[in-house]
């Protein structure tokens, strides 16, 4: 398995252009793992774990 790429919340909402409050939720909801760094105080999220929750689904195939 690859290792995660981190980024930073504040990051993730501007480059992929969502609010902060729509990644939350998706952290409280599951859709995305939370990440700490050891002396970091911020929460950061996987980019391609992101950017696979964001990719248009086909209707009736399954995720």
């Amino acid at each position: 398995m690859a290792e995660p790429d981190l980024i930073p919340i504040s990051k993730a909402s501007s480059e992929f252009r969502l609010s902060r409050s729509v990644i939350f939720k998706y952290l409280q909801q599951g859709k995305l793992q939370r990440w700490q760094k050891m002396g970091d105080q911020r929460t950061f999220i996987d980019r391609q774990e992101l950017k696979r929750l964001l990719q248009p689904r086909i209707k009736g195939r399954p995720d």
